[in-house]
């Protein structure tokens, strides 16, 4: 009685490490979704991120399914436990491990297990819906929904889908290099070629501006993020094995994503979920060696060049970091240096830059009343900044504050750091 699960933890050689945790309160103190809702609505003793995977082992994995979803991810916590505990991560662990011994919810699994796990399935689904779309379509954002739907968009325009993914534009793009320093491949992800695919050309035409060759490997698919978030590890990994797959054919010295959460997937998690499997975890760390994100990619070949010069005067520039990015990724000086050397831009730093702004994939449109807060701070902070611009490295997180902006401060503009480089190259 007196144990009640915790000697369960303790011997699980992935969970012991929360046994690390003083009950200090430094997470919740920094948790985006705990400072608004407060403890109560975890619905036990233990509250927040920690609260969720103790009560998984100290009451019951049925209460913690109730509340595991108000970890959106951000790891603000990593930076501040003085106990070094991986919470997002083990929470992640804990979906998993509910997946494989439950399963998925019905819905779900029918989604991953034939439409996101199927490229041609997926990619007609997001054409159609390009179509669908043009009765409420208002330029490329989505400002109003009838009925009960039009809570969604109270406060933010919703992104549209593209007339013409990047996909269908590449043979218009694509340069012919005479001796290429490399051979890239570039990784678009679902946003970028579907809902932002003018980020996709930026992209080309500063790797291409740096005389390397570009590609886009055609059976590329999702990278699986969404279906890892929810625990799904083996759709995960037959998604990974076609994106490999589809990348090892095409013979690339390096594979380029300008979205932080692909970058880290391809990179990191793929990797860990064939840790245990001898006959993918050569090809997978092969591939993953060769993942780079974009901006730290750029600034490296700038910086060998002598392209990072500060400007001084210009448009004034802002920059959000994200959560995957900073925190995932490890990379926040890089996208700086670029938007500080960017001619015609003059770089100003806002309050609060690395919080999360509330988008944290399926979480900011399933729970709008916790993620229009997180928006609404962020684009005060915008305000606040004075700047013209805010620039951001992740297309996810552009959908949710070109969104907030187009409804709260239309003024501001919203670019990806590809298209501010792209901007200053000649064609």
């Amino acid at each position: 009685m007196l144990d009640n699960g915790r000697l369960k933890a303790a011997h699980d050689d992935k969970f012991k490490e929360i046994f690390n945790c003083l009950r200090c309160a430094s997470c919740l103190n920094v948790c985006p979704v705990y400072t608004l809702v407060g403890g109560h609505v975890y619905g036990h003793i233990y509250a927040g991120g920690i609260g969720a995977i103790l009560t998984a082992f100290l009451h019951s994995m049925g209460d913690f399914e109730k509340i595991n979803e108000m970890c959106i991810g951000c790891r603000k916590c990593t930076e501040v436990c003085p106990g070094k505990i991986n919470i997002p991560g083990l929470i992640e662990e804990l979906r998993a491990r509910t997946v494989k011994e439950n399963g998925l919810p019905f819905a779900a699994k029918v989604v991953f297990e034939n439409v996101l796990s199927n490229r041609k399935v997926f990619h007609t689904l997001l054409r159609l819906a390009s179509v669908g779309q043009k009765p409420f379509q208002s330029g490329n954002v989505i400002r109003h929904l009838p009925l009960f739907l039009a809570g969604m968009t109270k406060d933010r325009s919703l992104p549209a889908v593209a007339d013409k993914p990047l996909r269908d534009r590449i043979s218009k793009i694509t340069k012919k290099i005479d001796k290429p320093t490399k051979r890239v491949a570039f990784f678009a992800g679902c946003n970028t070629d579907f809902v932002f695919p003018e980020t996709g050309e930026s992209v080309f035409k500063v790797l291409q501006d740096l005389k390397m060759e570009v590609v886009f490997p055609e059976d590329q698919s999702c990278c699986g993020k969404p279906v890892l978030g929810m625990g799904d590890r083996e759709t995960a990994k037959n998604i990974a094995k076609r994106n490999i797959k589809a990348f090892e054919d095409a013979n690339v010295d390096v594979i380029i994503s300008a979205c932080p959460t692909c970058a880290e997937t391809l990179h990191q998690t793929y990797s860990e979920i064939f840790a245990d499997d001898p006959a993918m975890k050569a090809r997978v760390e092969k591939f993953a060696h060769k993942v780079r994100e974009f901006s730290s990619f750029v600034a490296e070949q700038y910086a060998k060049a002598g392209r990072l010069n500060k400007t001084i005067g210009g448009t004034k520039v802002t920059y959000h970091d994200s959560c995957h990015m900073k925190r995932g990724l490890g990379i926040y000086e890089e996208p700086r240096k670029l938007l500080e050397a960017a001619k015609g831009y003059e770089f100003t730093e806002m309050k609060d830059c690395d919080k999360c702004c509330g988008m944290a994939g399926a979480f900011g449109i399933k729970y709008t009343e916790l993620s229009m807060p997180m928006l609404k701070q962020k684009i005060t902070n915008i305000k606040d900044s004075g700047a013209e611009v805010i620039a951001v490295g992740c297309p996810a997180c552009m959908m949710q504050i070109q969104g907030g902006l187009d409804k709260q401060a239309p003024n501001i503009k919203i670019k990806h750091v590809a298209q501010i480089l792209a901007e200053n190259i000649k064609d």
